[in-house]
């Protein structure tokens, strides 16, 4: 019994899922660090008004400015970070057969990324007025941050550009669709929609001179809020999207025709 348990939890650490048990995995772990979100808001202070379009994610950390609530921000991202390294995993076994070094690549990115979030909770966003600007501890969350969410968009890129390969045979050299029924442009469009917007709404707001946190459409913190949000749901959907059956890959080696044997 000791032995099957060890097992089990070594496959689920290391991304080796059966359906049934990443469902269960991506269901537990989603609903904890909502759970755990959630409650950290809750305890922020009602007179501070937290808002998606004044409030980056981050704020909820700030031991000072949220200091029944914080611990619980930390704790959620932890669980995040902690489930994203074997979804992943799960999800990196796939797309190494379309391409295996770039996967690799992408999968570096990717696990960078999820090493981020986890390190976000030890740095809180211990804030200023300016999000960028006025930092005490909280440059070194402004420093993992920005790293992080540029891991997550190399790794999605290099991601988006293998499964748009694979999808069109006649771009990879003539190798054929694997996952055919897999929803993995959802990502893509995703990712592309919400990081343009990110650019762009930015660079008007600062060629424009807005005050932090930027008015409206251009708010910083709502830009931050989606694209953190793209990152973390994409993680997510990617492993549940893939056939939890690994294809097999058969190298097509060119041969000359063999004339019929001769009895």
């Amino acid at each position: 019994m000791m032995n099957k348990t060890t097992a089990t939890l070594k496959n689920i650490i290391t991304g080796n899922f059966t359906r049934s048990q990443l469902l269960r995995f991506m269901l537990i772990s989603g609903l904890l660090f909502v759970l755990s979100a959630f409650c950290s808001w809750l305890l922020y202070p009602a007179e501070l008004n937290y808002s998606i379009l004044t409030h980056t994610i981050s704020y909820l950390g700030d031991y000072i400015q949220n200091p029944k609530g914080w611990v619980l921000f930390s704790v959620s991202f932890i669980i995040l970070g902690l489930s994203f390294i074997p979804l992943i995993l799960y999800t990196h076994r796939r797309v190494i057969l379309i391409e295996r070094l770039w996967g690799m690549l992408g999968t570096f990115f990717l696990l960078g990324g999820g090493l981020g979030v986890i390190l976000i909770a030890f740095f809180p966003d211990v804030h200023g007025a300016d999000f960028f600007l006025d930092m005490t501890l909280g440059k070194a969350h402004v420093l993992v941050s920005l790293v992080t969410m540029i891991m997550f968009s190399c790794g999605f890129t290099v991601y988006g550009i293998l499964f748009l390969l694979n999808a069109y045979p006649k771009i990879h050299k003539g190798k054929p669709d694997l996952y055919p029924n897999a929803h993995t442009r959802y990502v893509i469009i995703a990712f592309a929609i919400v990081g343009l917007g990110t650019l762009i709404t930015q660079r008007i707001a600062n060629i424009r001179d807005y005050p932090w946190p930027h008015p409206g459409i251009y708010s910083f913190p709502l830009w931050e809020w989606l694209l953190s949000f793209t990152f973390f749901a994409s993680v997510y959907w990617l492993a549940y999207t893939l056939p939890n059956d690994i294809p097999i890959v058969q190298e097509v080696v060119k041969t000359s025709q063999v004339s019929p044997e001769i009895e």
